[in-house]
């Protein structure tokens, strides 16, 4: 006699833009941004949670386009298999950081271009920074 047991299992799926839909253009994220910058990630904290885990992150900017001028930003983002930013940015990374009105991160298959993270040897600061300046420039105003 085979036993078998039955276990409910929850799966989460992403809320990813419907064909006829478009994901939103950098000029549409930085027009909803509060706070858009380049930093390097300080501090990452990880603390579990039902569906992914929460991270407290702390950087310090490089450069900051639009939003505060301070130079240590610090915030908390969720990571899941939609957005996995957080996860992605760990200490020593080089990420480019969009941050909403409420400061949540603005990232994930919902966000089409929007917050992105390097590792230390991937890229460095001042390119990331030159290569946004370029598109900000040929953003529709």
């Amino acid at each position: 006699m085979i036993l078998s047991i039955l276990i409910p299992v929850l799966a989460f799926a992403c809320s990813v833009p419907r064909p006829s839909e478009e994901s939103p253009s950098l000029a549409d994220n930085f027009k909803k941004a509060a706070h858009v910058f380049v930093g390097t990630v300080l501090k990452q904290e990880e603390e579990k949670a039902f569906g992914g885990s929460v991270y407290t992150l702390k950087f310090e900017v490089e450069k900051s386009w639009k939003g505060s001028d301070a130079k240590k930003i610090s915030f908390t983002a969720k990571s899941n298999t939609c957005n996995p930013f957080p996860a992605d940015a760990t200490v020593g990374s080089t990420c480019l950081v969009f941050l909403g009105p409420q400061n949540q991160l603005m990232a994930g298959v919902t966000a089409g271009e929007a917050s992105t993270c390097f590792p230390p040897e991937a890229q460095t600061k001042k390119s990331m920074v030159q290569e946004f300046d370029a598109r900000l420039r040929l953003m529709p105003k």
